[in-house]
């Protein structure tokens, strides 16, 4: 996406409190309405209060990205190009530009600056691999105990195989559990599937969330989202995406903001 002048010079100015009362209070209404403004401003403080108390902002790029990647958490794989861009277009010390900007340390704070306005705006993407590792989070798979079982409940100790991670347990019991209830019960079929999933027995996941999916219960709709981490995991792209879709079809469905954030890494 290319740097929108006007917004730079909207914040140039707010940050550097030149605006009169009119102009500040038009432009908060746009932070207000702008949760990525609004993050952007709150890292440029920090790093303005980081600045001023000695933070070391390097001229040397390679320097600067590293340092910027230490104060964000996480460096996205192409955040060094992003620095380098936005350094190298900013070098120069543009006609009329206002001390505000210079205050921290010459182009290295504006630099700094639009390299994370670009690392905010942008969508940050994300491979198969890596989506499938931060996604696939199994904690919040309901419990499988009720009031009054007994210790010895097929049931408590399926759950405790897959809370420990003994997927290759899980499976011989979860599908005797759910060929043998009367009703569809979708936190034994999450069970099975997600154990199926992690043993890579693709197709075999993609039936039981199917079963999911298709039955006439409340939780049907969870399906969807863990039929996405199976793409994922396969390496499924397009598979995966169509799986998305069905989870943002409706903003009650599990996931559905995951689903979202998840679908803009993906392109």
């Amino acid at each position: 996406m290319e740097l929108d002048d006007i917004l730079l010079r909207k914040l140039e100015q707010y940050l550097g409190d030149v605006m009169s009362a009119e102009e500040r209070e038009a432009f908060q209404k746009e932070i207000d309405a702008n949760p990525e403004l609004q993050e952007f401003i709150a890292a440029y403080r920090q790093t303005d209060d980081l600045s001023n108390d000695g933070w070391p902002l390097a001229d040397d790029s390679e320097q600067l990205a590293e340092a910027l990647a230490a104060f964000r958490d996480k460096e996205t794989r192409d955040f060094e190009e992003k620095l380098k861009s936005a350094s190298s277009r900013y070098h120069s010390t543009s006609p009329g530009q206002s001390v505000p900007w210079r205050k921290i340390g010459g182009w290295t704070a504006i630099a700094a600056a639009l390299a994370l306005l670009v690392y905010v705006l942008l969508p940050k993407n994300i491979s198969m691999e890596d989506a499938y590792l931060t996604y696939s989070t199994w904690e919040e798979v309901p419990s499988l105990a009720v009031k009054g079982d007994i210790d010895d409940d097929p049931r408590n100790t399926l759950e405790t195989l897959f809370r420990d991670r003994n997927f290759e347990d899980v499976l011989d019991l979860g599908s005797q559990l759910v060929l043998e209830s009367t009703s569809i019960d979708p936190n034994l079929l999450l069970y099975l599937g997600i154990s199926q999933l992690e043993t890579n027995r693709f197709d075999d996941a993609i039936a039981t969330f199917d079963q999911l999916t298709t039955s006439n219960t409340l939780d049907a709709h969870k399906g969807f989202w863990y039929k996405a981490m199976v793409f994922l995991k396969k390496g499924d792209k397009e598979a995966a995406t169509e799986a998305l879709n069905e989870v943002t079809s409706n903003e009650h469905n599990y996931r559905y903001e995951d689903a979202k954030s998840l679908l803009k890494k993906l392109k």
